[in-house]
């Protein structure tokens, strides 16, 4: 991966180092390190309806409290203020967020997988810190663990025994007669076998100790509550259960995709991307942006309102918005799960490409309020 693959994008408020040399954390500030990757996704094909797979539409873009900081392939490091941080991503579609306790001298490791977004299981995470894994059951991890270990040994057969063999059979063969097959040449050879087997084992389940500290730290960033005066929680895209101990409300999805699905290669810093959008419940504005909300609400009917700009580009908006409303009715000890994604078309607009609002898809269901929360991820 070049560094040249990678660009402080032009509107960043923030210091933004490229490249994959640490520029080290000054005191009174964070760092943020990103591994910004590329690969493809499962998206619906339009004409059929069905699931597809292809290359994302544009370059990822890492955004930081809805404001854009880098774009491109490969590693950044962002200063950051201490606090709170809200990490999200795109390419081409929304791709994924993650919540960031920054502390003074500390630096966040975060890596992306935007294809992730479109898996109905956490088998990956599309923006998550670097040591972290979801669970692998005993059997699955055993199997992957001898595979590793038989792969390691003939590895080692090729790469040390063969040439061993050859030089003793030139120069020494009374040596070689000696130590083969003698105990001491298979422990040898089973040596480095064992080790990969136990390293396999250690970073598997070293992974999984540090993949559950860091839900217990997102889930507590969850429970605090929005600054609105409407009440409202952040919902960890790994949660399985909404914040706050309510037992009724809206969890609100708020995702937005691509039409045409046609790759970008253009200017990395003149790549569009989407805006953040306004929501409002009852009339009630809530600081809510892309990605999964919880609202706890009595039950009846309650109007949800959204708003974002309709046309979106590297370096502006224009004026004209795009408005969406629905009511839907909220059951006491249940959750209404409210999934919204406008569609976006890329379309050139004044020599610049742009993302387009053409269309609202929503999907709106109840469940019971004791029930897992369904998977952000899954499609309309």
């Amino acid at each position: 991966m070049r560094e040249a693959d990678i660009t402080r994008h032009p509107l960043s408020p923030h210091h933004v180092t490229v490249g994959t040399e640490d520029p080290g954390v000054q005191r009174g500030w964070s760092l943020l390190h990103v591994h910004l990757n590329r690969g493809t996704r499962i998206w619906i094909d339009e004409s059929t309806r069905r699931a597809a797979t292809g290359p994302l539409p544009t370059a990822p873009l890492l955004l930081v409290d809805d404001e854009p900081v880098a774009v491109g392939e490969g590693e950044a490091w962002i200063r950051l203020p201490v606090g709170r941080h809200r990490v999200s991503l795109q390419s081409g579609f929304f791709a994924g967020w993650w919540t960031v306790d920054a502390r003074d001298g500390e630096t966040v490791e975060l890596t992306t997988k935007p294809g992730a977004m479109d898996q109905d299981t956490l088998d990956d995470l599309p923006l998550k810190p670097k040591k972290y894994e979801v669970h692998m059951g005993f059997f699955s991890l055993t199997v992957a663990a001898a595979v590793f270990g038989l792969m390691t040994f003939a590895v080692t057969l090729v790469a040390v025994a063969v040439p061993a063999f050859l030089v003793l059979q030139l120069f020494s063969p009374e040596t070689w007669e000696s130590i083969y097959p003698s105990t001491t040449a298979r422990v040898l050879l089973a040596l480095p076998t064992a080790a990969m087997v136990v390293w396999a084992y250690w970073d598997h389940y070293s992974g999984r100790a540090a993949a559950r500290r860091e839900d217990a730290a997102q889930n507590a960033l969850a429970e605090q509550r929005l600054p609105s005066a409407q009440t409202a929680y952040e919902v960890p895209f790994a949660a399985t259960s909404a914040p706050g101990g309510a037992d009724s409300g809206i969890l609100l999805d708020l995702r937005w995709d691509v039409l045409n699905k046609n790759t970008s290669e253009g200017n990395l810093i003149e790549t569009p991307w989407v805006r953040s959008l306004t929501v409002g419940i009852d009339g009630v504005s809530v600081p809510a942006t892309w990605g999964r909300w919880w609202i706890p609400l009595h039950r009846g009917e309650h109007r949800i309102d959204l708003s974002l700009p309709k046309r979106h580009s590297a370096s502006g908006v224009s004026d004209p918005r795009k408005t969406w409303s629905k009511t839907v009715d909220v059951e006491e000890d249940a959750i209404t799960r409210v999934r919204l994604a406008p569609r976006m078309r890329r379309e050139e607009h004044g020599g610049l490409e742009h993302m387009a609002v053409e269309r609202f898809d929503e999907d709106v269901r109840t469940y019971g309020a004791d029930g897992r929360l369904d998977s952000f991820a899954s499609l309309l």
